[in-house]
C-alpha cells in the first residue's frame, strides 16, 4: 500500500466516502443495515480498548467456542447421531440441541 502525505480533512473525506460506499455495498448485496449491531457477533471501540486487549477477547471467545458441544461432538459423545429433525427429541439430547 502506498504511503500518501494528505492533510486532516482529506483523510476524514476519504474515510466518509468510503464508508459511504460501504454502506451502499452492504444494503445493496445483502439487504443488510451496516450500522444494525445485530449484524456482527462483535463490536470493538479501539479508542477505548488497546489491540492487546481486543485480540485477547477474540482469542478467547473462539477458544469457548471451540469447546461448544455441536451435532457431531454430541455423536461421538453419545455414540449415536441426533434423532430426526422430524422426530421427537430424545432425552439424551441437551435442551439447547432440540431441532425445531
Amino acid at each position: 500500500m502506498e504511503k500518501s502525505e494528505i492533510g486532516e480533512k482529506a483523510a476524514e473525506e476519504i474515510v466518509r466516502r468510503t464508508d459511504k460506499a460501504r454502506v451502499g455495498y452492504i444494503k445493496a448485496i445483502f439487504g443488510k443495515d451496516w450500522f444494525d449491531l445485530k449484524n456482527y457477533d462483535m463490536v470493538f471501540n479501539a479508542a477505548t480498548q488497546s489491540y492487546d486487549q481486543i485480540s485477547k477477547i477474540i482469542v478467547d471467545a473462539l477458544r469457548a467456542k471451540d469447546q461448544m458441544i455441536t451435532p457431531d461432538t454430541w455423536d461421538l459423545l453419545v455414540a449415536g447421531p441426533l434423532p430426526p429433525a422430524s422426530g421427537p427429541a430424545s432425552s439424551r439430547t441437551p435442551k439447547f440441541m432440540h431441532r425445531r
